[in-house]
């Protein structure tokens, strides 16, 4: 290092330092992308699965509990009545399912998303069959299908939207470390 020129010495140093940043800028820029992949999970996947399928867990419960006012109504009026939100529910649900669907990029979430549909299916037909009933007067025939049908495929079908959103929780909550570990590397 004696032998070279002030000129050589500015060179070298500033070459180190360069190459110092550029090593420095390219692990920033990687670990920018990482916190921008988990923030994608979190902004573009987990918060609106977490909400859709938060929406279709109390959609459910509201047309559990209005198959049970159902039963329960001697009012034509008030069959109609409950008749109506469980149609409306019904659609409410089917497009948040086709909204969630679209969310899904992960295995687990889609194993979750499939095991869900034929747990619907089977509750859809056992409170069509429960409301039918009901509204043919055969009131007592429906409360013990409810007991006996109904209650075993709702607690299946809520189940598995309850393990739906709890995975999106989790998912939220692990891109969200993902981030902080980023953060924390840099």
């Amino acid at each position: 290092m004696q032998n070279m020129t002030i000129g050589k010495r500015l060179a070298l140093g500033f070459g180190v330092v360069i190459a110092i940043v550029a090593i420095l800028g390219a692990f920033t820029f990687v670990e920018l992308r990482s916190i921008q992949t988990a923030s994608d999970r979190i902004v573009v996947h987990a918060l609106p699965g977490t909400a859709l399928s938060g929406s279709i867990r109390d959609s459910v419960q509201t047309t559990y509990a209005d198959v049970l006012e159902h039963v329960s109504a001697t009012d034509p009026k008030d069959m109609e009545e409950s008749d109506a939100e469980i149609v409306e529910v019904r659609a409410k649900v089917t497009k948040e399912f086709t909204d969630y669907e679209k969310t899904i990029t992960q295995a687990d979430d889609r194993a979750n998303f499939d095991r869900i549909q034929p747990l619907r299916k089977a509750y859809l037909e056992k409170m069509d069959a429960t409301t039918k009933m009901s509204r043919e007067g055969k009131k007592a025939e429906a409360l013990a299908f409810v007991h006996s049908d109904l209650e075993a495929a709702f607690d299946a079908y809520s189940g598995a939207v309850a393990a739906m959103a709890d995975w999106n929780i989790t998912e939220g909550a692990a891109a969200g470390k993902d981030i902080e570990a980023a953060i924390g590397a840099t």
